[in-house]
């Protein structure tokens, strides 16, 4: 379970797919991925100090020759790097964020963000995760008269991930975790040629994983097909979140897309990202049991209060508005609104009733 060392990767499994949410779920628990694919040149330096695996020496040794399982992980491309460890993944030591990874673009040949799967299930129920479609392959074919020619042919790739989440002990249990992978692993020999440059051959593989991860912590697995020809690197993270307060936010927010939820200690409530269809931000703050504390939604200039508007101008005539939020606080509502103002460190937010009181103004 330990890895280290040089892999030669030559082909780049270059499906995508969206983002995939199971809306219907009942919803107590979150599985979020993050799926890269390789190809080139990739060195590997890989650890595990948390003892995830939970299905036996004799499964593992059916498994081990294609599946690296971490907990940290450097991968290194020619100038970029990879990480996975227990405070998330980063791309030349820069965040990346499971909800903004399909807008990524590493600008690099070799990795390349594939999919970002985020599902809400409910525990034991079981979900599946689909990321595939048709990918152009060339190659040379040996025609009659001894000349060689280019030829195209589309082939399905992809990637399928079975889970059936049991929070047992304060940690997660995938067992019978099924990961099947169809992909382009060799090629067809072509008659007077050595190199691998024939037809592309696509195989299928199925790994069973019995794995026991904890919860709110990032975990990897890189997979390779057979013939070594290209590879997979997923980041996983599971949380699990109280019913009650996805309940909240559905009802609420039904159709707000969760971006992130973490639970803020010193609060004692989930702290929830989401975005709304429109585009705009929407930050929550809900205790366990499901009571929506606080919001604060996006709001233009335009959408202002007149009274609110008059106040900020007023106050602040040379101040251009910046981010607007609606706040709602134990039922109280109030504007929080950030004002640009020339000169260094002027800056300040502000906060402002409905009446345009200005309640509070800091740097």
């Amino acid at each position: 379970m330990k890895g280290k060392g040089l892999v030669a990767l030559a082909a780049l499994l270059a499906f995508q797919a969206p983002a995939v949410r199971a809306e219907d779920a009942p919803g107590e628990m979150r599985a979020r991925f993050l799926m890269f694919a390789v190809a080139g040149g990739m060195t590997e330096q890989t650890s595990l100090r948390d003892e995830i695996w939970r299905g036996g020496r004799e499964n593992w040794n059916r498994v081990k020759d294609a599946v690296t399982l971490f907990d940290r992980g450097k991968f290194r491309f020619a100038t970029d790097t990879l990480e996975i460890n227990e405070k998330g993944c980063f791309w030349n030591g820069a965040s990346l964020f499971f909800g903004e990874a399909p807008n990524l673009n590493l600008a690099s040949r070799q990795v390349r963000v594939i999919s970002a799967p985020d599902v809400f299930f409910g525990r034991e129920e079981s979900s599946t995760i689909r990321v595939g479609s048709k990918q152009p392959f060339e190659y040379l074919v040996r025609r009659p008269d001894g000349l060689y020619e280019r030829q195209t042919v589309d082939l399905p790739t992809g990637l399928t991930i079975r889970m059936q989440p049991k929070a047992v002990e304060g940690r997660v249990q995938l067992h019978d975790m099924a990961i099947a992978m169809q992909a382009v692993g060799m090629r067809e020999g072509v008659p007077g040629l050595s190199l691998p440059v024939g037809r592309p051959v696509v195989q299928k593989r199925q790994y069973m994983l019995d794995l026991r991860l904890r919860m709110r912590r990032p975990y990897g697995i890189l997979l390779r097909p057979e013939g070594g020809q290209g590879a997979i690197i997923v980041c996983l993270d599971v949380t699990d979140v109280p019913q009650a307060v996805l309940a909240s936010i559905r009802r609420a927010f039904a159709q707000a897309r969760i971006q992130e939820i973490e639970w803020d200690e010193e609060k004692q409530c989930y702290d929830v990202d989401a975005d709304l269809p429109d585009g705009r931000d929407l930050d929550l703050l809900i205790a366990r049991e499901g009571a929506v504390r606080r919001t604060a939604v996006d709001v233009p200039e335009t959408e202002l209060p007149a009274v609110v508007l008059k106040a900020v101008k007023t106050g602040f005539p040379l101040g251009v508005l910046a981010e607007i939020e609606q706040v709602t606080e134990n039922g109280a509502v109030s504007y929080s609104i950030g004002v640009e103002i020339p000169g260094p460190d002027n800056d300040l937010e502000i906060t402002v009733a409905p009446n345009g009181k200005v309640v509070r103004a800091e740097k």
